[in-house]
């Protein structure tokens, strides 16, 4: 079994195969020939050495290794999408170390509530007064 061969755009093809239930939906969703979604299916099933569905002209249904196989996909493309989320979360809010020098006299001056503002709102959460 060489699972070089498997890529996360297979898997999403695979799933979506099993949870539309026709290639031709999974074609006409994807935008591309159905004989495209054939080919990625029958290089997935290569990869793994197994078939995943089993088809006929009128019915196609998860062979045993397919419904593994599906359920783990599932499992897999969440994980990936919680990740991608999390990265572009993270993108947006600001991070390390903020140090502020100032005189005596300067930060006598500012008020208290002017700075517990700031950290607020840029820091949110993330402050730590050590």
């Amino acid at each position: 079994m060489d699972n070089s061969g498997i890529s996360l755009d297979l898997m999403r093809t695979f799933v979506r195969i099993v949870e539309r239930g026709t290639l031709s939906a999974v074609a006409r969703d994807l935008g591309i020939g159905q004989s495209s979604v054939t080919r990625h299916l029958r290089e997935l099933e290569e990869a793994l050495g197994a078939p995943l569905l089993s088809r006929t002209t009128r019915r196609m249904a998860l062979t045993e290794e397919g419904s593994r196989f599906y359920a783990r996909s599932t499992q897999i493309l969440q994980l990936v999408e919680r990740a991608a989320e999390e990265v572009r979360d993270r993108r947006g809010t600001a991070s390390g170390t903020v140090r502020i020098s100032c005189t005596q006299h300067w930060a006598s001056c500012t008020s208290a509530a002017s700075f517990s503002s700031f950290r607020t709102c840029i820091l949110g959460s993330m402050w730590n007064s050590a």
